[in-house]
């Protein structure tokens, strides 16, 4: 169900959080917009433009093997996966998006990165447009918002752990 965003409690401070987004190039008119949106709503949230690192990968079915190497890294406080596969006539958009969804979450698991989840599968173009374009479903928007959140958690996780 596609849901409206709500508007911003008071975010997490970002200032020293580092961001990497991996965006899929296939469907630009999409993935751009995402993009954009999640860099703009990242540095909204106080994080410097010099700590959003963004790498572009042909399509999603690439993202995780650039996901992985970024969150082995150890430079990166969370992850965005963001991405566009329109459903077709074939199963071919369920197998991308199924192997995305489960690699991508081995990796947050495996390496304690938050992974960011947003390779989206609308079932028309006025779907894609509703979820990508400037509007209430924004999702690079709630990716950047939930990125933000996620590395505030971690950090929380990490102090609690250190205390006991």
């Amino acid at each position: 169900m596609l849901r409206k965003l709500k508007s911003s409690r008071q975010t997490p401070s970002t200032a020293s959080g580092r961001f990497a987004i991996v965006c899929a190039e296939y469907n630009p008119e999409f993935t751009e917009p995402l993009l954009q949106a999640a860099e703009r709503e990242l540095r909204a949230a106080g994080a410097r433009s010099k700590n959003i690192f963004v790498v572009r990968v042909p399509g999603s079915f690439e993202i995780p093997v650039v996901a992985a190497q970024l969150a082995r890294s150890g430079k990166f406080d969370a992850i965005l996966a963001l991405g566009v596969v329109l459903q077709g006539k074939t199963l071919h958009a369920n197998h991308i998006l199924e192997a995305v969804a489960l690699h991508l979450q081995e990796i947050a698991v495996e390496t304690g990165v938050p992974v960011i989840y947003q390779v989206l599968s609308p079932g028309s173009l006025a779907d894609a447009r509703r979820r990508t374009w400037p509007g209430p479903y924004h999702r690079g928007v709630e990716a950047a918002r939930t990125a933000v959140r996620m590395a505030a958690v971690m950090r929380q996780q990490a102090k609690k752990g250190r205390k006991t």
